[in-house]
């Protein structure tokens, strides 16, 4: 019989209460993060073995306990004003509780009024999926274009959902649908961002990737073989995250005319996504954060005096100094360009941080 949850975390940190061992090697031995053990051994002098009990998010489900006074006054709201966008109807209904309402609580009962998503796919239904265990990246093209580097181009959004919620996770905005690093690193961001929004140490087991994006079959390979996620082509053909879309493709036309520049643009996307990143308590542990390495580009440079060079831009710190002449492997994150991680081989130097 599987031990509860409770009594599994309760044998991870006892080696540590009966004071045999300390809470950074438990950490650097257990896909579990210092700071969870951290909470877990302040939950369990405070509550002994209960303590250590799962708790679910407090806004889980939350539709189904919103109380009637704020559905109403949603319902009253949203008819009134149906010419506004979702974010500024869900800026007034909060300003207006007096209770925490999450973004997708509102979503949801806004989408009820239209009777719309009564019913889950039959894929999440049969599935059965765990919190955080699979990914879903849904692909559309907005008609809005988008001025980038003196050039007006028409966007590529990729959105990431959470497959048990259909929470709406992060987004990315590209111009092709060629499979590019940014892209991949952009895979890791929604592990990342997933782990903090739902308090998770462990790595999903599949992310579904949208087939209008074409991943190279030695890339799922090598992201499998290190981090044991299937990256599998998806047919997204499911109703709430369509109909998700078709209310974002609602507030673009609301909000932007025929072009605007990248910022706004992006800028767009970003407002939908921060009513979804919950205050995060913790993260990976630090050996699967490592493990996602294999989504970011990995290059050799060889060391100058002017240290190293990246896209004709020469970064420098204090330790290269060791190493000029030497060629090294740097690890960056295209999308998140503030730091260069340095390594001789396998061995990690020291990192670099980008102003």
């Amino acid at each position: 019989m599987k031990k509860e949850k409770k009594y599994q975390r309760y044998e991870i940190i006892k080696p540590f209460l009966d004071g045999k061992i300390t809470l950074k090697e438990i950490a650097q031995n257990s896909d579990v993060s210092y700071p969870t053990l951290k909470r877990w051994v302040k939950s369990y002098k405070k509550k002994g073995i209960e303590g250590l009990d799962v708790k679910k998010r407090s806004d889980r489900n939350s539709f189904r306990k919103a109380d009637r006074s704020i559905i109403s006054k949603i319902e009253s709201l949203y008819k009134k004003n149906k010419e506004k966008t979702l974010l500024s109807l869900y800026d007034e209904v909060k300003s207006s509780l007096e209770t925490t309402l999450s973004f997708n609580t509102f979503y949801r009962i806004v989408n009820n009024l239209d009777s719309y998503l009564k019913n889950k796919s039959k894929f999440l239904i049969n599935k059965n999926i765990e919190l955080g265990d699979v990914y879903i990246v849904k692909v559309f093209l907005s008609y809005h274009f988008v001025n980038c580097n003196g050039q007006k181009k028409l966007p590529i959004i990729l959105l990431a959902f959470n497959a048990s919620t259909l929470d709406f996770i992060d987004f990315h905005i590209a111009f092709d649908t060629k499979f590019t690093s940014s892209i991949s690193a952009f895979l890791r961001e929604i592990i990342l961002k997933g782990a903090e929004n739902y308090n998770i140490s462990y790595l999903p087991k599949e992310i579904l990737v949208d087939t209008s994006i074409s991943i190279p079959k030695k890339v799922k390979e090598q992201i499998f073989e290190k981090t044991e996620i299937k990256i599998l082509d998806f047919e997204a053909n499911n109703k709430e995250m369509d109909e998700f879309i078709t209310y974002m493709s609602k507030d673009l036309n609301k909000t932007f005319g025929e072009e605007t520049d990248y910022e706004t643009f992006h800028n767009f996307f970003k407002n939908y996504s921060v009513f979804y990143n919950l205050e995060a308590k913790t993260g990976l542990s630090e050996k699967n954060f490592e493990k996602l390495n294999i989504f970011l580009p990995k290059i050799k440079r060889k060391i100058s005096n002017y240290g190293i060079r990246i896209n004709n831009r020469f970064y420098n710190a204090d330790f290269l100094k060791d190493y000029i002449g030497k060629i090294l492997h740097i690890i960056y994150n295209p999308i998140n360009f503030t730091s260069l991680k340095v390594y001789n081989k396998k061995h990690f130097i020291d990192e670099i941080k980008i102003k």
